[in-house]
């Protein structure tokens, strides 16, 4: 038996699909809007095993509370371990490569 070919779902286009559902044309044409819709189901499935493992969790502080009980002098103690364990011995070293670590709030 004959496999059936998959059609773009572009309008008014009979080329076969090759990646979600479009052809190459349609699927370059598309690929920004295409990507977007990806991010934003991934963020969806994301929060949605969050809110279950939240629901599901016998301690019903919110995340950010419990980021900000961390003991972050504990952590600083392990990443010179850490740089060691990668090669980084110079403790001045260390501290600015410290200094250039970059966090997003």
């Amino acid at each position: 038996m004959a496999r059936k070919l998959k059609i773009c779902i572009e309008p008014e286009c009979q080329n076969q699909a090759t990646s979600a559902k479009y052809c190459r044309m349609h699927y370059i044409k598309n690929w920004q809007a295409i990507k977007a819709a990806e991010k934003t189901k991934a963020a969806k499935k994301l929060n949605r095993y969050v809110e279950g493992i939240m629901k599901r969790s016998p301690d019903k502080t919110k995340p950010e509370e419990k980021l900000n009980e961390l003991d972050f002098a504990a952590d600083a103690q392990d990443s010179d371990s850490l740089a060691e364990d990668i090669g980084y011995t110079d403790p001045d070293g260390v501290n600015d490569l410290i200094t250039r670590i970059k966090v997003d709030n």
